[in-house]
């Protein structure tokens, strides 16, 4: 669906045709987000999860149809408690690895060596 497995800033895409490197991926990408960088990662994957949750599933989370900001409190405070491998899984399955990815790379996370990823120049 995406083609074959390539780099493109700090994050990669994967195929749905390839799940074995989903655990290696995940991982390389949640290893490459440095530590100062974990809340906004989850801040933004976490609300892009909210905006694409079926209103079934925020009824059940929040017992309301449209508390998207209580969605993301939620959510925020189950991922701050969980491996940040898990949430790139998650978003993986339920915004899309294309998706998740373009929005990593849209965040712009600096590299150790000051230069961001996404802007290789």
């Amino acid at each position: 669906m995406f083609g074959p497995c390539f780099a493109r800033g700090l994050f990669f895409m994967i195929t749905p045709l390839q799940p074995e490197f989903v655990s290696d991926v995940t991982e390389l990408i949640a290893d490459s987000i440095p530590d100062d960088a974990l809340d906004l990662v989850r801040k933004a994957l976490v609300s892009r999860i909210v905006d694409e949750m079926p209103s079934d599933i925020m009824l059940k989370l929040t017992k309301s149809t449209d508390d998207f900001e209580f969605a993301e409190l939620v959510l925020n405070a189950h991922y701050k408690e969980r491996p940040m491998v898990d949430l790139i899984i998650d978003s993986f399955q339920l915004v899309g690895a294309e998706q998740t990815a373009d929005l990593l790379d849209s965040l712009n996370i600096q590299q150790e060596n000051g230069i961001p990823e996404a802007n290789p120049s």
